[in-house]
């Protein structure tokens, strides 16, 4: 059975180094909704866990360190 129904996850703390060199540690509040029940069901595996990735993937791009020696 599919729940179609909005969803909301935790997404586990991140820490990150800023351009000027400061640690911080993000937390963040992902939500989703099936839109495509079948692609959804036959193109993943875990949609639960596919999501999930993609938001941490995305959280961890937005928030790395800057490249040494790039001048800002």
């Amino acid at each position: 059975m599919l729940d179609l129904r909005t969803k909301t996850v935790s997404v586990e703390q991140q820490e990150s180094i800023t351009k000027d060199s400061v640690t911080i540690k993000v937390d963040a509040v992902l939500w989703y909704r099936i839109v495509d029940p079948m692609k959804a069901i036959i193109a993943v595996q875990n949609y639960n866990a596919a999501v999930y990735q993609v938001a941490l993937t995305t959280l961890r791009k937005h928030h790395r360190p800057a490249p040494a020696g790039r001048k800002y």
